[in-house]
């Protein structure tokens, strides 16, 4: 799939071997948005979680400085698969996220 003309980035196997996710700000965000599209094609993206790989931090650089904008009401972001990983954390300033009007929002902290 293509999101403003590039190739929306897949989740990588992380480093326990088992679980696939996302160790960049970049990737993250890109899927994210893009999946978070109004216009999205919902046979083709199935409303699955996106996963952070587990003892991951994620930072942005000075051209990676833009807040992650969720506008679906599906979008789940956790830390490991299950949202059972551990040292999940985002670094970076400013906004880490950003809503649309369609999403709704829900919130669980453990």
């Amino acid at each position: 799939m293509k999101f403003l003309g590039y190739s929306v980035p897949t989740p990588k196997l992380c480093s326990d071997g088992i679980t696939h996710g996302y160790t960049d700000w970049s990737s993250l965000r890109t899927a994210v948005q893009a999946t978070s599209m109004p216009n999205r094609n919902d046979d083709d993206m199935a409303s699955v979680p996106f996963v952070i790989c587990s003892h991951t931090t994620l930072t942005g650089g000075w051209r990676d400085n833009a807040p992650i904008f969720v506008n679906a009401p599906d979008i789940v972001i956790e830390c490991g698969q299950g949202g059972t990983g551990k040292g999940c954390i985002v670094d970076r300033g400013g906004s880490h996220m950003s809503f649309g009007k369609l999403i709704e929002l829900e919130f669980c902290l453990l």
